[in-house]
């Protein structure tokens, strides 16, 4: 059996008034503290435009920053909006937290739940299904190719084909996706990637 703990950066709004930012030294501190204590994975959510519930709106850039501070426990994304980013930016960035971790990142996908959030990044909320199943694809082969040692050619209908992604994996990243509907966890099947 293995435990892991999600952290949602909530704040402690009459102990940690806005902006918030003694959160981050608190989620950090219980992070590192989980990591001595053996747990085995750190989940970390990401939410946008809220001040009292999930304030964190860039996994990425914090698990590069837990990398160097933590020894043994994986990190992951609990879970990254993916209609709400570049598919490709999605790909390099999980590479790159596999490198400086590693190998202990783990890459957790979703469609989000919101809508606020996406009338703030200006994508529609109604769509979110449609412009996961596509991205969804293109992350999974391309984190195929990141992770190979041949060179790889990917067609993406939103740009020109891409040969190789920068930089290659440390290890092909685990993927997780959360509550999906059938067709995403078709595609997950696809590329032999749990679903949930």
């Amino acid at each position: 059996m293995k435990f892991g703990v999600l952290f949602t950066s909530h704040p402690h709004v009459d102990k940690e008034p806005y902006p918030h930012r003694e959160v981050h030294a608190r989620v950090t501190a219980e992070i590192l503290e989980a990591d001595r204590l053996g747990y085995d994975i750190a989940w970390i959510a990401e939410h946008h435009f809220s001040n009292s519930y999930g304030i964190l709106p860039d996994p990425f850039t914090y698990i590069g920053y837990l990398a160097g501070q933590t020894q043994h426990i994986r990190l992951g994304t609990a879970v990254m909006t993916l209609p709400l980013y570049n598919p490709v930016r999605v790909v390099e960035n999980a590479a790159f937290a596999d490198i400086l971790s590693k190998g202990r990142f783990i890459l957790g996908l979703g469609s989000g739940y919101r809508p606020y959030e996406f009338e703030g990044m200006g994508v529609s909320f109604d769509e979110r299904r449609d412009i996961q199943e596509e991205a969804l694809e293109i992350v999974l082969d391309a984190l195929q190719t990141a992770a190979s040692s041949t060179m790889a050619t990917i067609s993406i209908s939103t740009c020109r084909e891409i040969t190789r992604f920068s930089p290659p994996a440390y290890r092909n990243p685990t993927c997780l996706f959360i509550s999906l509907p059938v067709p995403t966890v078709r595609s997950a099947q696809r590329h032999d990637t749990a679903a949930a």
